[in-house]
């Protein structure tokens, strides 16, 4: 674990909370920590815990679990409940997304509260593997196959990290058998409806067991080797803002075309991807065929305007090319 905290890039003196479950990954986590003893120097450590009110008593009983464990260690404890199902319907989205989006927003406030600069999660190589196929089944591209990043902003000065995304789940359980921790067993993560579950517990065991046993580490070797390139292209294509930006707005910017132009069409897909970024604008409605024909319209030295998802304006002329966010 102590490699992962070093991948990370995590400070000694930062103040950090562990996200703990109360399953074998996350009490993995936080013993791991605890008996590093300098990756994160206990009196800057404190834990959190949500509870999802998906499985009634049980998933109180995690609650109260997690809570004697940081009691047990004197150390700080956060807890919020929320109602997923709830989140679910009135997002319109999955179950899954729901609780996800709880607990991250939760991790941002409580670190806001707390004064903590990073949020620690037990993500592990098993995780990262089935993140990779998921991401493969659903249609991706290369930062969908570099899957979980070791470390991506969570909040403004806020970080979250995975230090255990080398590490798989037979060796989590070998270290808490060896010291005899306890931890939670949550029945849904076999729960066949979700479809990462479905994944975890069917695909993956029957691409082991009948084309390679290797597969889940060749998963997240493809997802390392992915994050490298990609580590490239960001590079590349910050070099390339800087030299093709005249000027920036908080809602829009004019670019040179021709700085841009002067780079083959799958380099400048990437810049603009990295500049939907940086100017936060939603990325999920533009696929792969908006970014290749916006691409072409740079080429294109005929000019003209075009509308793109999430109320982006393009407009092109001589040798200016303006992004803007239209106001609805």
């Amino acid at each position: 674990m102590r490699s992962g905290f070093k991948h990370c890039g995590v400070d000694t003196h930062s103040r950090a909370i562990v996200a703990v479950s109360g399953g074998a990954d996350s009490v993995a986590l936080l013993h791991g920590i605890l008996e590093l003893g300098d990756v994160v120097s206990p009196p800057r450590l404190m834990v959190a815990h949500v509870n999802h009110g998906l499985r009634g008593v049980e998933s109180d009983g995690d609650a109260a679990f997690v809570a004697a464990l940081a009691e047990k260690h004197h150390l700080p404890f956060e807890r919020h409940t929320v109602d997923a199902g709830r989140l679910a319907d009135e997002s319109a989205t999955t179950v899954e997304e729901a609780a996800r989006n709880a607990r991250y927003d939760f991790f941002a406030q409580i670190s806001g509260q707390r004064k903590c600069d990073v949020v620690v999660t037990a993500h592990h190589a098993d995780d990262q593997a089935e993140t990779v196929l998921h991401h493969i089944l659903r249609g991706t591209g290369l930062r969908g196959l570099s899957g979980m990043q070791y470390r991506r902003p969570l909040a403004d000065g806020v970080t979250l990290i995975r230090p255990m995304l080398r590490i798989n789940r037979a060796e989590i359980l070998a270290y808490l058998n060896a010291r005899r921790l306890g931890y939670r067993t949550d029945q849904t993560n076999a729960d066949a409806a979700f479809t990462r579950n479905r994944i975890r517990e069917r695909l993956l065991p029957m691409l082991a067991e009948e084309f390679n046993p290797q597969v889940a580490k060749n998963l997240v070797s493809l997802a390392s080797q992915s994050e490298q390139i990609l580590e490239c292209l960001d590079a590349l294509a910050d070099g390339i803002l800087a030299d093709a930006t005249l000027d920036q707005q908080p809602d829009a910017v004019r670019l040179s075309r021709s700085v841009l132009t002067s780079w083959p069409a799958p380099v400048i897909c990437h810049t603009l991807t990295i500049l939907w970024q940086r100017m936060n604008w939603p990325r999920q409605k533009m696929t792969r065929s908006h970014w290749q024909s916006l691409a072409e319209s740079i080429e294109s030295s005929s000019g003209g305007t075009r509308d793109l998802p999430a109320g982006i304006r393009f407009e092109s002329s001589d040798d200016v090319v303006r992004l803007l966010k239209q106001r609805t």
